[in-house]
């Protein structure tokens, strides 16, 4: 879909210049691709990629070589592209035999497959470029899909990899790239990055048992058998604790261990050791020192420890950006861009140099603090200690526990607050707070969630209802001038994989005051893996009727909305706009006027400084207020990338913020200004964040470890529950547990 009309770009800000990690494409005007569906029978499950692209392999070039002349491209699923028409016209079927049974399946069983190819259509290569000039030809979401394949081709057969993301081993280092072909107003180019995943080391599995033995189940684990060479890769079935001395091949037949020493001339020199089934037949049956862990596997990330897994993040983000642009530029050469027989012969060229670009650094919006807003926590707990005295006249006004700060220590401080009691609670950590390493900083943040303010004339904290600051800009003065307006942000989280049986949570929060600085919100939730939010209507209602406590009704929106990916750009316009249209609707209230603004955050576009002077001198990272509107923007969209935050170790990450529907008719300056004022009033920080507050306080709102306190813990509906019976998307909604009535015009989340 196209958002809103494109507006003057706006010139505000001090410009500078900056490297992306973008790289244009040149296309060949010429080149024509022929387009081949593929299908596979007997059809392996949607997910192997990997399989498919080694049958593909063995019969382009090893079967019938002389059919795919030169070798054709294909996307591991049903695509199959190719720069010429090959020789058997429409329709072609080839057998693939993987098998080593005797005698061997018939065609279309396993292990013996039949590789359908039918010719489609052909189109230029150079269609993508077109589509830049003439932006209502046809979309390029295909053609940007089908170059992909394109470039996808080499890095597969030198390198593992996974979707987009190819890991390069480098003496004993492991380098992650990440590419994709990205439509822009400028023409295609390629998006470079660095990233990171932790896979297995090829070596023998006693070995790994031995260094990981605290790992109850190693299935799953692809493994090659030492003893033949060239076999194929199978996955542990199970174990057998009798050795190879012992184990028959059958009732009367030789033992394992005189098998392998007859067939092989193999003698284990531990035959009373383990034994690991990987099928079901007894030939399957083979020694742990035979054994050696396939390369190229990838490590199950829940399977780490929390210190393990924090330790890998830590290394990964302190990248420098000067370090980080530096190895994103060797990603090309990685990637065999120029080396690549398969994008030569498609007339693609890839530069090697990433783009220059002009940016604007924008003015910080300014923060008003009250008076008393450099209270210490030393003061606050003073205070505290003193407001106890009075505690037995009526309910604390604010409960600070401390806790060992394990998740379920903070899913029942939460949930007895939240839920039973009604009142605020702060949760701190006592290895952080008390221990012999006690963190300043760790205080003084939780001193920000938690002191009094002078904009409430109530000694209350932010849990409370007060703020700690305002930021002051022209466009809060813009806000403050008109029509009543409120800000919501709305986000969604999904069950992890293997558990789509528990629901998604929803979450919008929405300013209650002038400043937006104020935030109450509302949680749901929803059927597992559903994007759009369902209950949009009603969650609407109640922010209009707490908005309407302060003040007249709104008369403007401010939407921003987390966590959607293109294609669903056109459903949240039509489905939640509308809800907030239909929830106004629904009070008697006319209809506001929306502007509503998409803002990614899981992008890999990154800007860094060509002139060093021009980055803070400490992290390296360009200052906060980049904003970046054309060049490397989307075609159909009027968008930005705006870097609201000062990143401290690592390379920071820009906004991506996409206009979807705009009734307010923003200009650029405004709609900028706003987006980054917004990032200055998040109240657990004195600078600016990463996105604008509203996301940040509907993120928090729909994270797992704080919607869990909505669920009675008596019953089977935390993350820990086992069994084969789960809860049904009704009984979730039965066990679903409203927020506290004294809480729900508070910033509990806090």
């Amino acid at each position: 879909m196209s958002g809103p009309d494109r507006r003057p770009k706006d010139t505000v800000g001090n410009r500078l210049k900056v490297i992306t990690n973008m790289y244009p494409m040149q296309l060949h005007p010429d080149r024509v691709i022929y387009l081949n569906k593929v299908e596979i029978v007997p059809e392996l499950s949607a997910t192997a990629h990997r399989r498919n692209y080694e049958l593909f392999d063995i019969l382009q070039t090893k079967l019938h070589p002389q059919a795919f002349t030169p070798r054709a491209a294909y996307d591991g699923s049903r695509i199959m592209l190719s720069t010429v028409q090959y020789p058997w016209g429409a329709y072609q079927e080839f057998n693939v035999l993987t098998s080593r049974k005797r005698p061997p399946p018939p065609p279309g069983e396993k292990g013996h497959f039949i590789v359908k190819i039918s010719a489609n259509r052909s189109f230029p290569i150079a269609s993508l470029a077109n589509y830049m000039r003439l932006p209502n030809s046809i979309p390029p979401d295909e053609i940007v899909n089908y170059i992909n394949v394109f470039l996808r081709m080499a890095p597969m057969q030198m390198h593992a990899f996974r979707g987009n993301n190819f890991y390069v081993t480098q003496g004993h280092k492991l380098i992650g790239f990440f590419q994709s072909v990205r439509a822009t107003v400028s023409g295609p180019m390629v998006n470079m990055d660095v990233t990171s995943s932790v896979l297995w080391v090829q070596r023998p599995l006693v070995d790994t048992i031995l260094n990981f033995l605290r790992l109850s189940d190693p299935r799953e684990l692809a493994l090659l058998p030492a003893h033949r060479p060239g076999a194929q890769p199978k996955v542990i079935r199970g174990f057998d604790k009798r050795g190879a001395h012992a184990i028959r091949l059958d009732e009367h037949g030789p033992t394992v261990e005189d098998y392998l020493l007859d067939k092989y001339n193999r003698r284990l020199k531990h035959p009373q050791s383990l034994c690991v089934s990987l099928s079901n037949r007894k030939q399957d049956i083979l020694p742990v020192e035979l054994l050696v862990i396939d390369a190229n596997q990838f490590f199950d990330l829940k399977k780490l420890d929390n210190l393990s897994w924090d330790k890998q993040i830590k290394e990964f983000a302190m990248i420098k950006p000067s370090d980080r642009l530096a190895i994103t530029n060797s990603g090309s050469n990685a990637m065999g861009h120029a080396q690549s027989d398969y994008v030569q012969r498609a007339g693609i060229r890839v530069n090697s140099n990433p783009l220059s670009l002009e940016g604007r650094i924008r003015d910080p919006a300014p923060v008003l603090y009250p008076k008393d807003a450099r209270e210490t926590i030393e003061q606050l707990l003073h205070k505290v200690a003193e407001n106890m005295k009075q505690r037995f006249k009526r309910p604390p006004s604010l409960l600070l526990i401390f806790t060992p700060g394990e998740t379920e220590w903070y899913t029942a401080v939460k949930r007895f607050g939240d839920i039973t009691l009604g009142i605020p609670t702060q949760h701190l950590r006592t290895d952080k707070a008390l221990g012999p390493r006690g963190n300043a900083d760790y205080c003084q943040n939780v001193a920000l969630k938690s002191y009094p303010t002078g904009f409430d004339l109530r000694p209350i904290n932010v849990k409370l209802g007060g703020i700690n600051f305002v930021p002051h800009s022209g466009s809060i003065q813009w806000i403050r001038g008109g029509e009543p307006l409120m800000v919501i942000g709305a986000d969604t989280s999904h069950p992890r994989p293997g558990e789509g049986y528990k629901p998604t949570i929803a979450a919008i929060s929405f300013s209650v005051d002038q400043n937006v600085s104020k935030y109450n919100g509302v949680v749901g939730i929803q059927r597992g893996k559903q994007e759009i939010i369902g209950n949009l209507v009603g969650m609407v209602k109640s922010a209009i009727a707490r908005f309407k406590m302060t003040g007249p009704t709104p008369k403007r929106i401010l939407y921003y909305r987390d966590g959607v990916g293109e294609r669903m750009y056109e459903e949240v316009v039509r489905e939640e706009c509308e809800a907030i249209r239909q929830a106004f609707r629904e009070v008697n209230e006319a209809n506001p006027k929306i502007t509503a603004i998409v803002v990614g955050k899981r992008h890999h576009v990154r800007l860094y400084a060509e002139n060093p002077r021009d980055a803070d001198q400490r992290s390296g990272n360009v200052n906060p207020g980049l904003v970046v509107d054309h060049t490397i923007t989307s075609p159909p969209h009027d968008d930005f990338y705006l870097l609201a935050h000062q990143g401290i170790i690592g390379t920071s990450r820009p906004m991506h913020c996409i206009p979807i529907v705009d009734d307010n008719h923003l200009s650029s300056d405004l709609l900028q200004t706003l987006t980054f004022a917004l990032t200055h009033n998040y109240q657990r920080a004195t600078r600016s964040v990463s996105i604008p507050a509203p996301i940040y306080y509907a993120d928090i709102l729909c994270s797992p470890e704080r919607a869990r306190v909505h669920f009675d813990p008596s019953k089977d509906f935390s993350d820990s529950g086992s069994g084969s019976q789960h809860p049904t998307g009704q009984q979730y909604q039965q066990a679903f547990k409203p927020l506290a009535s004294g809480l729900r015009d508070k910033m509990f989340w806090m």
